[in-house]
């Protein structure tokens, strides 16, 4: 007799035996679909979110609810903007090159005298004994060097006070002061020159001047010139280093001058104080105050 155990196994239903898998969901946004499916992804895409996903609450506008308004009345205060062209500086500039070239190329072996000269004293002192016309016109130079210099100070600094004036205006003007301060100098030279019955060395004082004044112009015109143009960031530096070129052609011009004075000794050195201060120093100190 043969003995037989039979089993029956159940199967265990389970919660996902309920679940209905992605796959079998038909797409209600298809038309014409082959397959039996009752939902698409889309449809059960919402629906997963509508059923796990908290309810979306409707928030106050931020434009609306959160606009923060300003009781304090408003004051407008005019902007100081230099509407005025700068197209005359370039005029300035082509010219200041155009004497330059015209000098070096017809006049090559002066102009090398001249810069020789302001380098070596024995160049000076052979300079001297020639004849040589470029000396005065060189000197001439620094004028409108100057006179741009001041025009950067006032454009900088005193902006209203210079829309006012004008600032062409403003230039020339610049342009009749240094010319009146170099011709009262040149004429209280002459007259020392004169009084103390020095004239030799009057000259060589005086071609001193013109020598390191057309010297001076040569090294102040790319920095005066960029200064206009710059951004204010780097337009006092570029100022400063103009102004800081010609005070130390001024002071070397001026130990050679005091050098050329004391070889004389009918020079007293009172008067040499009184000349310096007036005409040497007080120069200097107006242009460190007009600047700083």
């Amino acid at each position: 007799m043969q003995d037989s155990l039979s089993i029956s196994v159940k199967p265990v239903q389970t919660k996902l035996d309920t679940l209905t898998p992605l796959y079998i969901f038909k797409d209600s946004t298809v038309a014409n679909a082959d397959t039996d499916m009752d939902y698409g992804f889309m449809e059960y895409t919402t629906q997963t979110l509508g059923q796990y996903l908290p309810e979306p609450v409707l928030e106050e506008s931020l434009l609306k609810e959160k606009t923060y308004y300003i009781t304090k009345p408003l004051k407008l205060h005019e902007r100081e903007v230099q509407n005025s062209s700068q197209n005359w500086t370039f005029s300035i500039l082509i010219l200041f090159f155009a004497v330059i070239a015209i000098g070096f190329k017809f006049f090559k072996k002066r102009c090398v005298d001249i810069v020789h000269s302001c380098l070596s004293l024995k160049s000076f002192e052979i300079l001297t004994k020639t004849s040589n016309p470029l000396v005065l016109i060189s000197s001439f130079l620094i004028i409108p060097i100057l006179g741009l210099l001041a025009y950067a100070v006032a454009s900088h600094w005193f902006v209203a006070e210079l829309n006012q004036i004008g600032e062409l205006k403003f230039y020339c003007f610049s342009l009749l002061a240094i010319l009146l301060f170099f011709f009262i100098k040149i004429l209280l030279i002459k007259f020392c020159g004169l009084l103390f019955r020095c004239n030799q060395q009057v000259n060589m004082y005086i071609t001193n001047l013109f020598v390191y004044l057309g010297f001076a112009s040569v090294l102040m015109f790319l920095p005066v010139f960029a200064s206009l143009f710059a951004l204010d960031s780097y337009k006092l530096i570029l100022m400063i280093i103009s102004a800081s070129i010609f005070v130390l052609i001024t002071i070397i011009r001026a130990l050679r001058g005091l050098y050329i004075i004391i070889k004389f000794p009918k020079f007293f050195n009172v008067y040499l104080f009184c000349y310096l201060c007036t005409l040497e120093i007080v120069p200097l100190l107006f242009l460190y105050r007009s600047i700083f």
